[in-house]
C-alpha cells in the first residue's frame, strides 16, 4: 500500500520532473537546495549517516555537501540492513542488488515512488532527442530475467500497479536471451527506438544483419549499462544509421546523466547531484579525469549521499552546450577506476584511450570482423588481448600482428594478442573490456 507522501512524491514527479531540465538555471538550482535539505533531513534517521553526521552544523544547501564525509560501498554493505534504512518503513522497502560489474555487489533498499521516479528521469532522454515515448515502438534489452536485479524488480512493481498497460508501445527483453531468439523479437516488433547493453546491441545488429534485416527502422539508439568503447560506438552507428546516446546510471542513483544532441552528457543535476574529485578528494580541473562521487536527491529508502562505491571516471570539461539543456555537464565517461592500464614507468592509461587504440587497428585495416574484445593486464609487462572475431573472418593473421604493432608502438609495451571463443566475465555481469590486477592493487581507495 503506497503512502499518502508516496502518492504525492509520484505525481509531482510526472507531471514537472521530465521538463525540469530545461527551465533556467536559478530555478534548477533552487529547487535542487530544496531537494537536498529534505534528503540531508531525513537521512538522520538512518543509523549509518546519524553516526557521520554527528556534530556537522551549517549545512543549508548543496554547496555545504563538502562538509559531509564521503559514502563508501563497504559500509554499505557492512551497514546492511538494519542501518541503511529507517526500520520503522521496512515493509515499505524492495530489496535490489547492484549488478556487481565492479566485481562487488551491494545490496540496497529502494521505494516504489523513487524506483518510479528513476523511470520518468530517463524519458528525458527521449525529450532531449525529439522521440515521442507514448507513440515509438521502443525495444529496452536489460536484467529482466535476472532476480533481484533493479531492472527485473522495477517491471514487476510497475507491472502490479498497472503502469506497464499505460505503454504497450514498449517491449522488455531480458539481456542474456539468446540472440536468435532477440532478433526474433525485434523482426516481430519492428522497433524505431531500441535501448539496451552496448555489447549486446551489437550482437544483436550482426545478427540481424546476417539475417537481411532492415534496421533503418530505427532512428533511436540508447546505450546504458556498460562502457561505450570507441569501436562499439561506431559499429552500431554504421549499422543502424543513427547516432548512438550514451546513458549513464546505477541502481543506486537510476539516470544520472545522458548525451544530449551535440554529444555533451548532462547531468540530471536538479536531482542526482555528481562530484567529480581526484584521488585526495578534491574537485579537478576542466579537461581532467576524475572519479564519480554521487548523491541521489530523492527517496525514502537507502539514501545515496556523497557515495564512491561507483568507481566510475569521467573528463570533465568548461564548454557550454546549446541544446536548451540547463545543467551542468562533462565531456566523457572513461569507465571504471578498475579498469586502467599502468604502464611499466608508472604512467596510467585509460580505458578509453586502450579500447581506442583497437578501433584504430580495425578502421585501418577496414575490417568489421571482431565481435568482442578484452584487454587483460597481469603485471607492468604482462598485457594480453583477447579478440573473439567473426567466424567468416579470412584475415586473422593480419588482424593480430597489427594489434601487437600498435599496441607495442604507442605503450613501448610488448603485448600478446590471440584468438579466443569468448572473453571471460570476470564475477561480473557482462565481460569487462579492460581488466587490469595492477590497477587493482595501486589505485587509491577510499
Amino acid at each position: 500500500m503506497l503512502r499518502f507522501s508516496s502518492i504525492v512524491d509520484i505525481v509531482e514527479s510526472a507531471i514537472f520532473d521530465i521538463g525540469r531540465i530545461w527551465e533556467n538555471e536559478k530555478e534548477i538550482e533552487k529547487y535542487r537546495n530544496r531537494m537536498f535539505r529534505k534528503i540531508f533531513e531525513y537521512s538522520k534517521r538512518i543509523p549509518l549517516y546519524r553516526e557521520k553526521y554527528r556534530d556537522i552544523p551549517g549545512v543549508r544547501t548543496i554547496k555545504d555537501i563538502r562538509k559531509l564525509p564521503l559514502v563508501s560501498k563497504g559500509e554499505i554493505k557492512r551497514g546492511f540492513p538494519d542501518d541503511i534504512i529507517d526500520n520503522r518503513k521496512r515493509c515499505d522497502l524492495v530489496l535490489m542488488s547492484t549488478s556487481g560489474s565492479t566485481g562487488k555487489p551491494t545490496r540496497i533498499y529502494r521505494d516504489l515512488a523513487s524506483i518510479i521516479r528513476g523511470y520518468i528521469l530517463s524519458l528525458r532522454v527521449f525529450k532531449a532527442h525529439g522521440i515521442n515515448y507514448r507513440k515509438e515502438r521502443i525495444m529496452v534489452i536489460g536484467d529482466f530475467a535476472v532476480e533481484n536485479s533493479y531492472d527485473y524488480k522495477s517491471i514487476n512493481l510497475l507491472d502490479r500497479i498497472g503502469v506497464t498497460k499505460l505503454y504497450r508501445n514498449f517491449i522488455f527483453v531480458p539481456f542474456d536471451k539468446d540472440i536468435g531468439d532477440m532478433v526474433e523479437i525485434f523482426r516481430k516488433f519492428k522497433p524505431t527506438a531500441i535501448f539496451g547493453y552496448p555489447v549486446v546491441l551489437a550482437e544483436m545488429a550482426r545478427e540481424a544483419m546476417k539475417k537481411g534485416l532492415d534496421l533503418s527502422e530505427v532512428k533511436f539508439v540508447g546505450s546504458s549499462g556498460y562502457v561505450l568503447d570507441n569501436y562499439t560506438r561506431n559499429f552500431l552507428e554504421d549499422a543502424y544509421g543513427v547516432k548512438v546516446v550514451d546513458v549513464y546510471g546505477s541502481i543506486e542513483i537510476d539516470t544520472a546523466m545522458f548525451q544530449c544532441k551535440e554529444g555533451f552528457y548532462h547531468i540530471n543535476s536538479d536531482l542526482i547531484y555528481l562530484e567529480i574529485l581526484d584521488s585526495y578528494g578534491e574537485p579537478v580541473s576542466p579537461g581532467e579525469g576524475g572519479k564519480v562521487v554521487a548523491t541521489r536527491l530523492y527517496g525514502r529508502d537507502t539514501p545515496i549521499i556523497r557515495y564512491s562505491g561507483l568507481e566510475d571516471i569521467v573528463t570533465t570539461t568548461d564548454e557550454k552546450c546549446n541544446c536548451g539543456i540547463n545543467t551542468e555537464v562533462v565531456k566523457r565517461i572513461e569507465g571504471r577506476a578498475a579498469d586502467a592500464i599502468v604502464l611499466p614507468d608508472g604512467r596510467v592509461i585509460s580505458p578509453f584511450v586502450a579500447t581506442t587504440l583497437i578501433m584504430n587497428v580495425m578502421r585501418e585495416l577496414r575490417s568489421e570482423d571482431l565481435r568482442q574484445f578484452q584487454i587483460v593486464q597481469r603485471s607492468r609487462n604482462d598485457l594480453s588481448i583477447k579478440l573473439v572475431l567473426d567466424e567468416e573472418c579470412k584475415n586473422h593473421e593480419e588482424i593480430l600482428r597489427k594489434t601487437r604493432e600498435v599496441f607495442s608502438r604507442e605503450l613501448n609495451l610488448d603485448v600478446d594478442a590471440k584468438i579466443v571463443d569468448k572473453v571471460d566475465n570476470y564475477g561480473r555481469e557482462l565481460p569487462p573490456p579492460v581488466v587490469s590486477e595492477v590497477w587493482k592493487k595501486t589505485r587509491y581507495k577510499q
